[in-house]
């Protein structure tokens, strides 16, 4: 919803250059907090897939499966997931401001967001860029393949065992059937967060090595990084636009979940 708003305002109404028509104080206010929160939400999403890898990861590990069913330890985890992510976009939010600019020559105003006003405006940037690179891009990628390279490991000695067990050990047709039932919805699960987790690394690493030169080289931000930023973001969201597609076809839960949460489910009346 705040995309859309955005991409209305700054790019279909009025153009994708700056005039006083498109660059009014309420639409560049609107600006900056659509910045701050969308890279608080999205950094949150990121790190909450991280723990859902982990918690799976875990959840194949007998001796942690009874850790990961405690809901207080999940809602924990979300709880700080959601403030170090505000936690991490606050110089976005200290370095920037809304400012008036005036065109001599066509004797025209409109506003803008700057950080030159502020002393710091040089160091605030640089953390900016270190943190966005480090700790909401580069960190979580190589995170997610560790734990994607892990979880294979795991599902695949899953498998191994599964296979030892009932080679050795003979078994009814029913707790056969039992085992292949739980095995192949096991292996499915893990695939499908596996998914998940190459959409999003694919997603993130590019932008990741985009911040790191931003805080090194000079100006790429402004030449190169800021001329990528709608192919970015739209490479953003159709990376959110697959992962529900996922979870809407290999979950039934979560589809039972969405259509409880959005009313969607029909009730039968009695006769």
């Amino acid at each position: 919803m705040s995309y859309s708003c955005y991409a209305l305002l700054f790019y279909i109404i009025h153009g994708h250059y700056e005039n006083p028509e498109r660059n009014t104080q309420p639409a560049v206010t609107f600006l900056l907090y659509h910045a701050v929160i969308t890279t608080a939400m999205h950094t949150s999403c990121v790190w909450l897939t991280i723990g859902v890898a982990l918690f799976r990861y875990l959840y194949l590990r007998a001796k942690y499966n009874r850790l990961v069913r405690r809901m207080t330890v999940v809602n924990r985890v979300i709880l700080l997931t959601f403030l170090l992510s505000c936690v991490s976009v606050a110089p976005q939010a200290i370095n920037y401001r809304v400012q008036l600019y005036n065109d001599t020559l066509t004797n025209r105003s409109w506003y803008y967001l700057s950080s030159d006003s502020y002393n710091l405006s040089k160091a605030f940037s640089f953390i900016q860029y270190v943190i966005m690179a480090i700790a909401v891009k580069l960190l979580p990628c190589i995170l997610l393949f560790i734990l994607s390279a892990l979880l294979i490991h795991r599902m695949v000695g899953s498998y191994r065992s599964y296979l030892l067990l009932h080679g050795a050990e003979p078994a009814s047709p029913s707790s056969a059937q039992r085992n292949r039932r739980r095995t192949r919805q096991t292996v499915k699960t893990t695939l499908f967060l596996l998914a998940v987790v190459a959409i999003l690394a694919v997603s993130e690493l590019p932008q990741g090595i985009l911040f790191v030169l931003s805080s090194v080289l000079y100006e790429f931000y402004d030449t190169v990084h800021l001329q990528l930023g709608n192919l970015l973001d739209v490479l953003a969201l159709m990376s959110g636009s697959i992962n529900f597609i996922l979870f809407c076809s290999m979950s039934s839960q979560f589809r039972k979940t969405l259509a409880s949460t959005l009313h969607l489910s029909h009730t039968h009346p009695n006769g």
